[in-house]
Formats: C-alpha cells, structure tokens, sequence
C-alpha cells in the first residue's frame, strides 16, 4: 500500500475504497453535486450546453472526486490566508477545522509552521529590543533607560501577543518580556 493511502485510510479509520464507495453509494449526495455542478455552469452558449450534458453523464465516482477536489482547494486556500496572519491574529478568528474529506490528510498545516515562524520572529524582535537598550546606554554614559518608551528606536511588538513587549528595571538589571520569552540584561563599563 502507498504512503498516502496508508495516511489517508487512518484518518478515515479504514480502507480508501471503502471510504470512496460509500461516498459513491450515497445516491443522494451524488445528486446534490451533479445539480450543483449543472447550477454553476455557465449557461450563454452551445459550448456550455455540451459542458451540461457531459455533466449528466458523469458517473457517481466522477463527481464524488470532483466534489472532494473542490472541498481540498477550499480548505487549502482558507488554510494558505492564514500564512500572512500574526499567531494572535490567527487565535482572533479561530483555526480552520480539518474537515473529513478524501484528502484531508493532505492540507499543509499552515497555523503549526507560522507558529514555528512566529517564534523565530519573536527572538529576532527580543534581541532588537536588546540592541536598542545598549544604545540608549552607549549614548547615555550607561543609564539604563526608566520606561520602555524612552528608547529613541523603533521597537517591535511581540508577535504572540501584538503587544509591546515588557520592559522593568531593577537596579542594573532590565527584564525584558515577551509570550513564553525573557531576557535579563545587566550592562557592565
């Protein structure tokens, strides 16, 4: 058995065929997508009367596939949106459901892979904070800056949280924080 059937018939807590022929059994969902297809087709000319009437003569499989088809593509690209979104973004609108179609096994698991992306963003952000503090107090005879906000810099926001990271002081040491991360910085002369 191939790799992907094997993936394909777990999630379907079975055998692919048997999976596709009950699909293809369902008399009534058949139907539905053949009646669906035919409302969708463009209806302006002979060519398109040709395309409806290749429709009716599809078989049960046929259109069960070309169903499925579509259900991955919708999936796929709902999922893909989310690429540009920062984790609190995506936590905002709430993470797409896997559904239980064919080749739901096969939709990239894009929130896991821009979390992972978001965490390297993050340690990138932290240590600009870092940099942006050791500025200050190069150019301030080793003064720590009293608030966050007093560095002169451009400062980024925690991806997790799209919030400004948190910032204290005590003594000589700056805690800086972030969702999941910290720093403690101590500058020596």
């Amino acid at each position: 058995m191939p790799v992907s059937s094997k993936v394909i018939s777990m999630s379907l807590g079975g055998s692919v065929r048997a999976a596709i022929r009950s699909r293809v059994e369902d008399k009534e969902r058949a139907a539905r997508i053949r009646t669906r297809l035919l409302n969708e087709a463009p209806s302006d000319g002979i060519v398109d009367k040709v395309s409806a009437l290749k429709i009716l003569t599809y078989p049960a499989l046929q259109l069960i596939l070309m169903d499925e088809r579509t259900d991955f593509d919708t999936r796929r690209d709902e999922s893909l949106k989310l690429l540009s979104l920062a984790p609190w973004q995506i936590d905002a609108i709430g993470e797409p459901k896997p559904g239980d179609g064919l080749f739901a096994d096969f939709l990239p698991g894009v929130v896991a892979h821009r979390r992972a992306q978001a965490r390297i963003e993050q340690r990138i952000a932290l240590l600009r904070c870092v940099e942006a503090i050791r500025h200050y107090a190069a150019n301030q005879d080793g003064k720590l800056p009293e608030k966050f906000e007093s560095l002169a810099l451009p400062l980024p926001t925690d991806p997790f949280t799209g919030k400004a990271f948190g910032y204290s002081v005590t003594g000589t040491l700056v805690h800086l924080t972030g969702d999941g991360k910290s720093y403690e910085i101590s500058l020596k002369k």
